[in-house]
């Protein structure tokens, strides 16, 4: 704790000037007086750095490679008549410092004192513990069982033996010991036998790792596995799987695996669903099997995206086969398609002008909350964002609304990395002329198209068209403002077609209108 003293400042003319001076002097003005007295703390503390927000502390527990700042505070200020100041550590002087950075490599415990001596003859002093010591060591490479040990019993104990020390030999050693789903315990000799039952080819994953008293545990951690042996003629298999989303760096979601069993005739033997456990890598085990010949398919039911693996195996008697971590791929991208009223799939590549643009955006290898879909109005990001229910909608900025086309890009990227890029162009939002309504239904033989140009600002029209199906008309305009044509009605497909009406500039610019005509033979025969 900290101590303070009060240190009491008196002061004294010496004998020969109070002779000299007595004449003119108060004799009361040299008694004492306590409200003259000052406070004098001393206070010493430890920390990592002079920061502010660094946490200061009285006691701590260290390693030799730790570096110290030790502070001394002096209150009310160092500029009080101070004879001398040092630092010592068990006695021993350490610093004559108020403050200094050091490391104390001597393992064990510390008393760390700062000590002040004022003129007066008062000693001030406050006190630090400080405990040093290295972690303990823990040899990865000496254990048992070994790594991937094969038939351990099922009952009747299985041991477990390691090797660990403390560097300092000053503290006692402890072991946190596991068996995966099984045990969690502390025990302190260097080895544990478990007595209980364990199940049958189950591929089980162990672990150590050493703790000294002081709290201090070892940088190493052993992690161990084995296997457990089955009946008379039984064999097991286990793995698991991750995906190239999650090695990508990206896609961190959790998902099943179906593992399906064939043997050499093509039979299945046995198929078995593992659901998702919230990891990125979903472990797998199989078991009991008859030894043999088998094909293994494993595969992601829910993200059909990631194609399945098959794998040719021959399982021993006894044993579990370890097939390690498979890696399933998906290389399947996004796919991006306009949502319109009507059809889902709608493929155009040229859409009208609208406040509010509707895309549905599907992939089967990314949860929806990872797919990014991002919309870029002539290289300029409008938004980014995960999709919602499978539709991204993209709401067009007023800048956008003008009388020329516009270009926008969608962009989907799944988990995978995987990459669509669909190009549109956007109608200019303010039409120049006039075409046929929208729909136009013709029962007569004939049908007459029209654009009639009423653009205010000018623009002298130079081409006229009309396209429909794989067809393209044009004529020139000769200043003529209105371009009519009548076509046969055998020309056109029953039902829907779809037609574009468009006018070209003499300046470059062009519009187009998308309308549709319906051609019903209901009541006009056979083409």
């Amino acid at each position: 704790m900290m101590r303070a003293f009060r240190a009491i400042f008196a002061f004294t003319l010496a004998l020969a000037l109070a002779g000299q001076f007595s004449a003119c002097s108060n004799g009361d003005d040299y008694l004492y007086d306590e409200e003259q007295s000052t406070f004098i703390e001393v206070s010493a503390e430890m920390a990592f750095s002079f920061d502010s927000s660094s946490t200061r502390a009285k006691s701590d527990t260290l390693t030799p490679a730790d570096t110290l700042i030790f502070i001394a505070n002096i209150l009310p200020s160092k500029s009080i008549k101070i004879k001398r100041y040092l630092w010592t550590m068990d006695g021993e002087t350490l610093s004559y410092d108020f403050s200094f950075r050091k490391s104390i490599e001597e393992p064990g415990l510390h008393k760390i004192a700062f000590f002040l001596e004022t003129y007066l003859g008062d000693t001030l002093s406050d006190t630090l513990s400080l405990l040093i010591s290295n972690p303990p060591i823990l040899d990865e490479n000496k254990f048992i069982p070994a790594l991937h040990s094969q038939g351990l019993p099922t009952s009747g104990g299985v041991s477990f033996a390691w090797d660990a020390y403390d560097p300092d030999s000053i503290a006692a050693l402890y072991y946190h010991f596991t068996i995966e789903g099984i045990v969690d315990t502390v025990v302190p000799e260097q080895g544990f036998t478990y007595w209980g039952d364990l199940p049958p080819l189950e591929h089980l994953r162990w672990s150590v790792q050493a703790i000294n008293e002081f709290g201090f545990a070892s940088r190493e951690k052993i992690h161990g596995d084995f296997f457990t042996r089955g009946g008379i003629g039984e064999a097991g298999l286990t793995g698991a799987v991750t995906t190239s989303a999650a090695t990508s760096g990206s896609g961190q979601f959790d998902f099943g695996v179906n593992v399906t069993v064939r043997d050499t005739f093509d039979r299945v033997v046995l198929t078995k669903d593992f659901p998702s456990n919230n990891l990125t890598t979903r472990p797998f085990a199989v078991s009991p099997l008859s030894a043999g010949r088998y094909s293994i398919e494993v595969s992601i039911p829910e993200y059909p995206d990631f194609a399945g693996d098959t794998f040719d195996v021959t399982l021993q008697a006894g044993e579990v086969l370890d097939l390690d971590t498979i890696t399933l791929r998906d290389t399947v991208r996004p796919h991006i398609a306009v949502l319109a009223a009507g059809s889902a799939f709608t493929k155009i590549d040229t859409l009208d002008y609208s406040d509010t643009l509707k895309f549905l955006v599907l992939d089967s290898g990314t949860p929806s909350s990872q797919l990014t879909v991002s919309a870029f109005l002539e290289s300029t990001l409008l938004t980014e964002t995960a999709v919602s229910g499978d539709t991204f909608t993209v709401i067009l900025p007023s800048t956008a609304r003008t009388w020329n086309r516009r270009l926008l890009d969608i962009v989907a990227i799944d988990a995978s990395k995987n990459k669509t890029v669909r190009n549109y162009v956007i109608e200019g939002a303010d039409s120049w002329f006039r075409s046929n309504p929208n729909p136009t239904l013709i029962t007569s033989d004939s049908v007459r198209l029209y654009i009639l140009d009423n653009n205010r600002y000018g623009f002298k029209p130079d081409t006229f068209y009309f396209h429909f199906g794989n067809r393209k008309i044009a004529q020139y305009a000769n200043d003529v403002p209105l371009y009519s044509q009548t076509f046969l009605k055998i020309e056109f497909n029953e039902g829907e077609n779809t037609i574009m009406s468009g006018i070209r500039y003499t300046n470059g610019i062009t519009q187009w209108k998308r309308w549709t005509l319906i051609r019903n033979n209901s009541t006009g025969g056979s083409p």
